[in-house]
């Protein structure tokens, strides 16, 4: 919510500066916590950091990168959350099994601020987003990081003008027929529609549970009579699982498109949830 007029009035780059700065303190407070009210607070921090941060960087991406690999290049923001998932895994197995004093959760917390400190101090030697700077009155400026970076720095090239004055237009067309207000995106049914289909997308994401398992899967598996320390094993090798995914969907999207891809991950999802519902049924006898 915050990030959207943070991302139109001061830019990307500084937006993706905001989010890491406000998740750096949020995991300070975390690691140095006395208490149960600094865990809360350094949560909550660290969650209106990962707003920012999810929000803005594939929008980020998709803005500085050609077309043709604009599916590969957005799509490694998920990749690399699955990278930061299965490190965070496998450091917080070892942790558990190999800490028995306070270092066994605070090192993983406090691991998690390198990412976003290098993230935050290192952004600005990416340029910023040429759509921004042309909705913002430089067009110049926009049209030669377009240049820089899909033509060697030539303003000349033919695809960089034409991309050049396609943003133009865009830009222009969105400004003619803008909603007015936040009201309008529910008063209007076209908006109202896309909206719609955004949310409910994101929102079924989470409602798989994917988030509530591994932030409770030591609660969740413990229930069915598994130890803490093979719940987390077994964490960390679903990680391994779902890195594996996300590059094949970095492989398949620009091929396949969006809406297939999406659809057939979502059936294949469907199956993996039918399958270990029908085999906990089964097998396992439920310890609450």
């Amino acid at each position: 919510m915050f990030a959207a007029p943070s991302a139109d009035y001061v830019g990307r780059r500084w937006t993706i500066v905001i989010g890491s700065v406000v998740f750096v303190l949020g995991g300070i407070l975390q690691t140095a916590a006395q208490n149960l009210s600094f865990l809360w607070s350094g949560r909550f921090f660290a969650g209106i950091g990962v707003g920012f941060l999810t929000m803005i960087i594939p929008l980020y991406q998709a803005e500085i990168s050609h077309p043709s690999i604009r599916g590969r290049i957005t799509a490694l923001q998920q990749f690399m959350l699955g990278i930061g998932a299965l490190i965070a895994s496998w450091v917080s197995y070892g942790t558990f099994i190999g800490i028995k004093n306070e270092g066994q959760w605070r090192i993983p917390l406090g691991l998690q601020l390198l990412p976003a400190l290098f993230l935050g101090a290192l952004i600005f030697l990416f340029p910023e987003s040429p759509r921004w700077l042309i909705d913002n009155d430089r067009g110049e400026e926009g049209l030669q990081t377009l240049a820089r970076l899909h033509a060697k720095g030539d303003t000349n090239d033919v695809w960089v003008r034409a991309e050049f004055e396609q943003i133009q237009e865009n830009i222009s067309f969105e400004h003619e027929h803008e909603a007015k207000s936040y009201g309008e995106l529910f008063r209007n049914r076209s908006c109202f529609r896309r909206l719609l289909i955004a949310v409910a997308l994101q929102a079924s994401v989470q409602m798989t549970g994917v988030s509530a398992i591994q932030y409770y899967s030591v609660t969740i598996y413990g229930q069915i009579g598994i130890s803490p320390d093979a719940a987390l094993r077994y964490q960390a090798i679903n990680s391994v699982i779902a890195l594996i995914a996300q590059a094949l969907c970095i492989l398949l999207i620009d091929r396949f498109g969006r809406r297939w891809t999406l659809i057939w991950g979502n059936l294949a999802n469907m199956v993996t949830f039918i399958v270990a519902t029908a085999l906990l049924g089964k097998f396992i006898k439920l310890n609450i």
